[in-house]
């Protein structure tokens, strides 16, 4: 049953999806107990499946459940353990709670790091997202620390040139502009670019105007009209090639003391 249950949920058809899960969790239940590995396991995916289908509050109900059996029946290094802890600190940091899930993110991190070693793809994951809480609290040089860990991980696994790299750039590059340093801020972002236009190409423009839009904000913070004018002429032209609205570009700033403004982009990913 949860193998049929699991074809539905690649297909993104939930109903059939959870309805073949219920069966599956209450066929477990009777064979191994209320308390088993199984039974927590269903129960997560029933979590993530809720969650996909944008249902968060059945979603975090169902994790919350699977991360208390699975402390129960799990090793405290156990790496299932840690995937729901990561999936229950995700919930709280996109509703914002922010220390709650700081506390799951840590807890996950020291699992991985202990069970995979420092250097290890999953751990950069969850070292990111450590990354993102500071960030949103603005305890900048703490998220900067966490993002230079990701990027140091990220380039040793999977090479200097990589979607994951140049993501967690951009990201650094939030940070050092919002505490004011604008330098290693557009050098974040440049080399962000550089990787964008080698690994997305045609396949993700948006992604690529907006770190075009961020480098053109920076210019314009700085004075430096010419390369200003350079990125946010890019990015709007990228915008339109791809059926995008060039009001996608965001303007943030004084140029000759005229304010300058023009629609919000949409949020970073």
């Amino acid at each position: 049953l949860s193998n049929i249950g699991e074809i539905h949920r690649q297909r993104s058809e939930w109903r059939a999806a959870i309805r073949l899960y219920e069966e599956a969790l209450e066929l477990q239940r009777k064979k191994f107990g209320a308390e088993s590995a199984d039974v927590a396991s269903t129960i997560n995916t029933m979590g993530l499946i809720y969650d996909q289908k944008g249902d968060t509050s059945k979603a975090l109900r169902f994790l919350q459940d699977a991360l208390v059996l699975r402390r129960k029946v799990l090793d405290k290094n156990d790496l299932d353990l840690s995937a729901t802890l990561t999936y229950v600190g995700t919930i709280f940091y996109r509703r914002n709670m922010l220390s709650l899930a700081m506390d799951l993110f840590q807890e996950s991190l020291q699992i991985r790091t202990s069970a995979l070693g420092p250097d290890h793809r999953d751990v950069a994951f969850t070292m990111y997202n450590c990354g993102l809480v500071h960030q949103q609290r603005g305890t900048y040089a703490e998220a900067i620390d966490c993002y230079k860990e990701t990027l140091r991980v990220e380039k040793l696994v999977l090479g200097d040139e990589h979607r994951d790299v140049s993501m967690t750039l951009f990201k650094l590059g939030e940070v050092y502009k919002a505490k004011g340093d604008e330098e290693n801020a557009l050098q974040s972002f440049q080399t962000a670019l550089d990787i964008e236009r080698k690994t997305l190409g045609e396949s993700d423009p948006a992604t690529i105007a907006r770190t075009l839009n961020e480098i053109g904000n920076i210019y314009l913070s700085r004075g430096d009209v010419i390369p200003m004018m350079e990125a946010y002429n890019e990015a709007s032209r990228i915008y339109r090639s791809a059926g995008l609205s060039a009001n996608n570009v965001t303007v943030s700033g004084q140029l000759y003391a005229f304010d300058i403004s023009c629609p919000e982009a949409a949020p970073a990913a």
